[in-house]
């Protein structure tokens, strides 16, 4: 979405398993304008069709010249209409493209692959695409809906075909739900499997404790972890490690310590989830040795930190009012090798912000930067709010002018920082526009929004 600058606003008087079927209605009404390539998407595909019909196709220069333009859609686009295509090719063509940094793909082309390989019967293959696919919608709560709805499909599909699912098909569906906290549909195919004359597995069960923690319920999923031994079930890292983080999410960190300890006894080793779960719960809580004592210990447990691990304490620093160490424990980050991501960085600007530091913090902007990361909203909302709160609404309304030009779409809350901030100063004038542009932007204004701009008018009364 476009956004409109505020140079405007200033001159403004006031196991596998996926559906087959799609809803055209989404390509109908899709407001999205195609490129020029998508616009001959039928063209396109046939050029690729054309170009994977070749013997080593791998090796044809035409090969490395169409690659940067193919997007997720031209993925989709080619398997849906080629069905027949051999399921090697089509393999190794998503897996050429999904080896590039800016190829993102969809649920839609995930699933396109799965159909002609589950077709074919390439079902180790199609397990593993699968979980990529359950990975890239983790971040995004439509895509995992949507998802469970085409594994719903796809496992009708296959018995339709006659084809019998085996137990990683039954765990992909209970693990689909589970993700989505759907424990009491997840549990009809827990009941399917015994039907079937299978017996749930390790990864049945692990899935039905992620499932009860993701509902709150962490006395049922402690009883199911207490029930695997005597179902001849071994529990394993990611068993421990949902239950430890459902105890943490419910603040009982002291069960999920003991849990952690107890790792030893079914010979499970904790993971570097496991170790960051416990380290952000105990900075939370305000126990920071003992988060501190966690992370010094993963050395002796052979276990890295990644970046989220030094993201999570150098949040708990700054949120102590140590950012100057906070900023020391980057560069330790970044000696050791681990990527720095746009979080860290957020992470940092925050804190100095928090202390009134906005200079520092525009410092280490920069040098996200210079280091090709891209300031997300969160990044512009955290400098607004510093400059507000350190009385420089006008280099605030820059930096909402700045995440216009990079086609960033400024919240609600970006807007209530600006809103609250002119109204600081009683520039009402400013601050309806300001609610103007939110309108035209598509942003809907909360109660928090009118708040400041009423007290603004009472004091404007009050003074008249």
């Amino acid at each position: 979405m476009m956004i409109r600058s505020t140079c405007i606003l200033k001159q403004a008087p006031d196991h596998f398993i996926i559906k087959f079927k799609y809803s055209s209605s989404f390509l109908l009404h899709s407001s999205v304008t195609p490129s020029p390539i998508e616009e001959t998407g039928e063209d396109f595909a046939s050029h690729l069709l054309s170009l994977l019909s070749l013997p080593n196709w791998q090796k044809n220069p035409r090969l490395k010249t169409l690659v940067p333009s193919i997007s997720p859609s031209h993925i989709t686009s080619l398997f849906n209409d080629n069905p027949n295509l051999k399921p090697q090719t089509a393999l190794s063509f998503f897996n050429i493209l999904s080896q590039r940094s800016n190829f993102r793909p969809s649920v839609e082309s995930f699933v396109s692959l799965l159909r002609i390989l589950i077709k074919n019967r390439f079902l180790n293959p199609a397990e593993k695409i699968r979980i990529s696919m359950v990975k890239a919608c983790k971040t995004d709560e439509d895509a995992r809906f949507s998802m469970i709805d085409d594994m719903k499909c796809v496992f009708l599909e296959m018995l339709d075909d006659e084809i019998m699912p085996n137990i990683y098909t039954y765990n992909s569906m209970v693990n689909g739900y589970c993700q989505l906290g759907k424990v009491d549909t997840a549990g009809l195919y827990v009941n399917k499997i015994v039907q079937a004359g299978l017996s749930p597995d390790t990864h049945t069960y692990t899935s039905l404790i992620l499932g009860h923690c993701r509902n709150k319920d962490v006395h049922s999923a402690r009883k199911v972890f207490d029930v695997m031994p005597k179902k001849g079930c071994q529990r394993n890292e990611v068993s421990y490690t949902n239950l430890i983080h459902g105890f943490c999410e419910e603040r009982r960190i002291d069960e999920a310590l003991e849990l952690f300890h107890q790792m030893d006894d079914d010979n499970c080793f904790p993971t570097v989830r496991t170790f960051t779960v416990l380290i952000s719960a105990l900075s939370k809580s305000g126990r920071t040795a003992e988060a501190w004592d966690l992370f010094n210990r993963m050395s002796e447990k052979n276990c890295e930190p990644n970046a989220h691990t030094y993201t999570v304490l150098i949040d708990a620093m700054c949120k102590e009012k140590k950012v100057d160490e906070a900023r020391k424990l980057l560069d330790v980050m970044k000696a050791k090798g681990v990527v720095v991501t746009v979080v860290t960085y957020n992470a940092l600007i925050d804190g100095y912000c928090k202390e009134g530091k906005v200079k520092n913090a525009i410092e280490v902007l920069e040098r996200m930067e210079k280091e090709n990361l891209k300031p997300n909203v969160r990044t512009y909302n955290e400098l607004i709010d510093g400059y507000c709160k350190g009385d420089s609404i006008h280099k605030a309304m820059s930096l909402l002018d700045k995440m216009s030009k990079m086609k960033l779409s400024p919240t609600v809350f970006t807007y209530n920082l600006l809103i609250n901030g002119q109204c600081k100063h009683d520039h009402v004038d400013s601050a309806y526009r300001l609610i103007g542009l939110m309108e035209e932007n598509g942003v809907v204004p909360g109660e928090w929004t009118y708040s400041p701009l009423i007290e603004a008018l009472c004091r404007s009364s009050f003074l008249a």
